[in-house]
């Protein structure tokens, strides 16, 4: 259709708006494409027209199946487990997150060449963001994400990993009774990280 005089693309929204369709509740909740896609000016053309059409329409149906290749694509894994997780996948300045499969942990996002930041986020894990990802014109360029558990670490279960849980880490393996005054090795009155880091090596020796 692209090589006949008058052949353009029409947003449907422009024609008129369907409420609750399949395309916008595929876009919303699943994050994918669903488009419609009409390439003859007859509603039933016949049997023997359906040639025709194709070889008409055929490198750029191809074109349109190779987008499915380019942008960027990854999964999103438990740092601890390695499971993989249900996440959403958002690139930075555009507001259309795509998901994972929560079966594999894989995404795909379809970009068009150049720079790109992606944040990655799932419930009871810290987000992560990716930033200066170049994404060319052929395959898509992976970009694989480990997201950590927001209780990792969170020795004293406070809901954070913080000192706190480094200081308890430390009297469980020094047994200090009094560790806020028995490591103040820098002399500014409180234990800091390095205090912490100190001890943590000397308990590795």
């Amino acid at each position: 259709m692209y090589a006949r005089p008058g052949f353009g693309i029409i947003n449907g929204v422009e024609w008129y708006q369907v409420y609750g369709g399949m395309q916008t509740w595929h876009y919303l909740w699943l994050g994918c494409n669903q488009v419609t896609i009409e390439i003859s000016d007859v509603y039933w053309p016949s049997h023997s027209q359906i040639p025709i059409l194709w070889e008409d329409n055929r490198e750029a149906m191809l074109a349109y199946m190779q987008w499915s290749l380019r942008g960027i694509r990854g999964t999103v894994t438990d740092s601890i487990s390695g499971e993989p997780l249900k996440a959403t996948v958002r690139v930075a300045g555009i507001d259309h997150d795509v998901f994972t499969d929560p079966d594999v942990g894989d995404y795909h996002r379809m970009l068009l060449p150049g720079l790109c930041s992606i944040q990655v986020s799932a419930e009871g894990y810290r987000d992560a963001a990716v930033s200066g990802i170049q994404v060319g014109s052929g395959y898509a360029v992976r970009a694989d994400i480990a997201l950590t558990p927001k209780d990792a670490g969170d020795v004293n279960r406070d809901g954070e990993s913080d000192l706190a849980d480094v200081i308890l880490i430390l009297q469980l393996l020094t047994g200090a009774q009094n560790l806020q005054t028995a490591l103040d090795l820098d002399g500014d009155g409180k234990t800091g990280l390095p205090e912490a880091l100190f001890v943590l090596r000397l308990c590795a020796l």
